[in-house]
């Protein structure tokens, strides 16, 4: 507890006010105390600092997990960092749009048909588990559907996993059942 209150209109009220108003960029900033001395109070700096800071750790995670290639380049005295994607780097890309697709035209869908050798069962079952994250929903065990336009990515990324000739993906549209039981026979 305080010994005194803030008196009313002071900097520090003044402050803390501000704070108030800015609270879930400062709450990330106490964190950093460094950040508010260096910025002062301009909260749109402060904002900055920390999505920039978050961006170069996210960068080194990716590294890390061996996702990205990081390389210096010395040009005209001014050091650059040249980024490129690994193939795991590739396959977590395409993995990730999978996951976030977008659906298809009411009435369309996506199906997946494979049929992988039985050496190549941990792969089957990963398929499996992907498609089930992605929103499909399978008709039998090694055929697929969804509503959700996973196809193209979901081609490319069994193209890089070397198991392109194992895996089709179609766009098909259901036969709607009461287009056939209403119809006549007109000669």
């Amino acid at each position: 507890m305080l010994k005194r209150p803030l008196i009313q209109l002071s900097k520090a009220s003044r402050f803390l006010l501000s704070i108030g108003e800015n609270f879930e960029f400062f709450q990330q900033a106490i964190q950093s105390p460094s950040n508010s001395l260096k910025y002062g109070r301009d909260f749109s700096e402060i904002k900055f600092a920390i999505e920039r800071a978050d961006q170069k750790r996210i960068l080194l995670q990716l590294h890390k997990r061996q996702m990205l290639k990081v390389r210096k380049v010395q040009e005209n005295n001014a050091q650059r960092y040249l980024i490129a994607l690994t193939n795991q780097g590739r396959a977590e890309l395409l993995r990730l749009g999978v996951l976030n697709a977008d659906l298809l035209p009411q009435g369309k869908n996506c199906l997946v048909v494979f049929d992988i050798p039985e050496q190549h069962r941990n792969l089957r079952e990963q398929i499996r588990k992907l498609l089930k994250a992605a929103g499909f929903f399978p008709i039998q065990r090694s055929v697929w559907i969804s509503p959700f336009d996973a196809g193209p990515a979901l081609i490319a990324l069994f193209a890089l996993k070397k198991a392109r000739s194992w895996v089709r993906a179609y766009y098909v549209k259901e036969i709607d059942r009461e287009s056939f039981s209403g119809r006549s026979s007109t000669k």
